[in-house]
Order: C-alpha cells, then sequence, then structure tokens
C-alpha cells in the first residue's frame, strides 16, 4: 500500500513539474515571439480609422459609391485573407471593406483584452459610422460569424453571409481535454498567445486551410444580391 502511495505522489510531483516547465517554455517563447510581432511594420496598403478605444486597420477595394460588402476573418487571420475575394468583388461592382478583427491584424489591442462578440461588433459599427456606410453586406467567417450576427442586429444592415461559421464553440465541438485547458489560464493564455495571437503563425495557419478550400465565388456572389 506505502509503495502504490509512493508512486502515486512520485507521478503527481512529475506531472506538476512537466506543467510548470511547459509553461515557463511557452512563456519564453510567447515573449521572443511577441518581441519578433512587435517589430513588423504596418503593410502600406493598409489604412487606420480611430476608434473610441484605439484603432481599426482595414483594406479597400472598388468604388466606394458602389453597394458596400464588409469582410469578417475567422481567428488567426487578418484583412489580407480576403484578398482574392475582394479583388473579384470589385470588379464585379461593389466596394469591399476588409477589416482587422483584433486581436489579429494590424488593430490595435485593447488595454481591456475584451474580445466579447458586442465589443467587437461596436468597434466595427464605429468604424462603419466613421466611413459614412449605410446598409452594407456583413459577411462573417468562422468564429467571427457571431460578431457579423451582431452587426446585423445592431445596425442598418438586414443582409448577412456566414461562410462556415461556428456560433456555439463550447457547447457542441469543444472536446473535454480542451474544455479542461481553457479552463487553466495559466497554461491556456501562453498558448493561445503563442499558436493563436499572432501574426507569426496564424497567417500560414489559416492560408493553409483557406486556399485549400474549393470555394464556388459563384454561388457567393449570387447570395449578396
Amino acid at each position: 500500500m506505502r509503495h502504490i502511495f509512493k508512486k502515486t505522489i512520485i507521478i503527481i510531483v512529475k506531472l506538476i513539474l512537466s506543467l510548470a516547465l511547459l509553461t515557463i517554455s511557452v512563456g519564453y517563447c510567447f515573449t521572443f515571439y511577441k518581441e519578433r510581432v512587435q517589430t513588423l511594420e504596418t503593410p502600406t496598403s493598409l489604412q487606420r480609422a480611430s476608434i473610441k478605444d484605439g484603432y481599426l486597420t482595414y483594406l479597400t477595394y472598388g468604388d466606394k459609391g458602389n453597394q458596400t460588402v464588409v469582410l469578417l476573418h475567422g481567428t488567426g487571420a487578418n484583412a489580407f485573407i480576403w484578398e482574392k475575394t475582394s479583388t473579384f468583388l470589385a470588379e464585379q461592382g461593389y466596394y469591399v471593406l476588409a477589416v482587422d478583427v483584433a486581436p489579429f491584424g494590424w488593430s490595435s489591442i485593447p488595454e481591456d483584452q475584451d474580445y466579447r462578440k458586442e465589443v467587437q461588433a461596436k468597434k466595427i459599427i464605429e468604424l462603419l459610422h466613421s466611413l459614412s456606410v449605410t446598409n452594407p453586406i456583413i459577411l462573417g467567417h468562422s468564429y467571427n460569424s457571431k460578431i457579423a450576427l451582431q452587426i446585423v442586429k445592431n445596425f442598418s444592415s438586414k443582409k448577412l453571409i456566414l461562410v462556415a461559421p461556428i456560433l456555439d464553440y463550447k457547447k457542441e465541438i469543444s472536446p473535454l481535454p480542451l474544455r479542461i485547458l481553457s479552463s487553466i489560464s495559466v497554461l491556456r493564455d501562453p498558448l493561445l498567445s503563442l499558436f493563436v495571437n499572432n501574426k507569426l503563425f496564424a497567417d500560414d495557419i489559416l492560408l493553409s486551410f483557406m486556399y485549400k478550400k474549393n470555394i464556388d465565388i459563384e454561388t457567393v456572389l449570387d447570395n449578396l444580391t
């Protein structure tokens, strides 16, 4: 009995030490990559608009007098993910506004780190007001489909397109190990910061998914009308 108890204690101690080492390693890597990300210059093609607690960066395509389409990328991406789509839509007679949704892209990072869909939607609505955009078509991808829904709910637009939407992640598709990990902030935050919330990894990861999808752009265009 004492032997089993001793082995159990040893296993627990090893587990705690392993988790501590993982946290330290991830934290160190996060600091390194954060410094790298901060040295990345904002692309000259991006425009910037001031909002109440910072600024949003965005790309525009086409004639501003045309019907506006607002594109919201998914987690880990940025406005450039829509470059081919935006160019195509502009050629078809639309004015495209592709927004960097914080904390991704080059939009400012809020001090309170509040990324709730209601808060994000309010910021984008503020951007649309500042650009005098009325009755736009809102297109949201993946997790940011929630933000698109909030915008349509609280803005003049009643036209909504959702691409591969994820609207109830925690209840429907989050496996138990991931839910447990997400509840431990000391592990969750460094991991998210390292692998999701930085441009060095996120762009390549998202592009690898986006460019492998056979999206029927004609169908998307038909849904805009």
